[in-house]
């Protein structure tokens, strides 16, 4: 695992005490988009674990929250390389971030930042661990990690899926602009009974709408995947 190589080669990067910063770890920082900052005494365990994954191709979440880790990625079964989220407090805004190094039923070793000021190799404890998060979509023989399937459901993706979400107003767009046309079909038949002329003046409101708004969902489920589109390209490139 390319990460973990990383990991290991950045093993003793300490802080330096004093008005003086470490320049690495300012790099952990620069890697994750916070180059502003200019001390290594800011927790920085989250900014060490997200430069290891942009320094191998991955785009992190590039939050300095450890927690923010907790749905990033692939879950995971315990495994060495996994990417290792631990709470400290109830509170979701305090936690500790690293990779697996080992584990047992009771303890999980973890190489990670800003673990007694430094990159270390630290023990913790297993009932601590909030997630277990995997870099990549695909294991070793090439199938999705068995605890992601199903986690979540598709009316969960198409409702966060700006390309899902676009198509889904293409496609009703389309059923309205059909839907159009059976009003019309119904029109040409109320012409020709008067005793539905009520029917046929309501027919007539609905139809004068239906067209533009068929049309306008259309156009907009069509731009909002096509912008998608272009998001997710940038991404992958940038």
């Amino acid at each position: 695992m390319r990460w973990m190589e990383r990991a290991w080669s950045e093993l003793g990067q300490s802080e330096i005490k004093g008005g003086v910063a470490n320049e690495q770890i300012l790099q952990y920082f620069k890697a994750v988009g916070h180059d502003n900052i200019k001390s290594d005494e800011i927790a920085w365990c989250a900014a060490f674990l997200g430069a290891v994954l942009e320094w191998n191709g991955f785009r992190s979440t590039r939050s300095l929250m450890a927690r923010s880790y907790e749905k990033w990625g692939y879950p995971s079964e315990p495994r060495e390389g996994a990417i290792v989220v631990l709470k400290r407090t109830n509170d979701p805004r305090f936690g500790h971030v690293g990779f697996c190094v080992s584990f047992t039923d009771d303890l999980v070793t973890v190489i990670g930042g800003n673990q007694g000021n430094s990159v270390s190799v630290r023990e913790f404890a297993r009932d601590a661990i909030v997630a277990w998060r995997w870099p990549e979509p695909l294991d070793g023989d090439g199938k999705m990690p068995a605890s992601s399937v199903n986690e979540r459901s598709w009316w969960d993706l198409a409702l966060t899926s700006r390309t899902i979400k676009g198509a889904l107003y293409s496609s009703f767009g389309g059923l309205l602009i059909y839907f159009e046309q059976m009003v019309s079909f119904g029109l040409q038949m109320a012409q020709t009974m008067s005793e539905l002329s009520p029917i046929k003046s309501m027919l007539a409101m609905v139809a004068g709408n239906v067209p533009a708004l068929g049309l306008g969902l259309l156009v907009w489920g069509g731009t909002l995947t096509f912008l998608r589109r272009v998001v997710d390209e940038k991404e992958r490139i940038g």
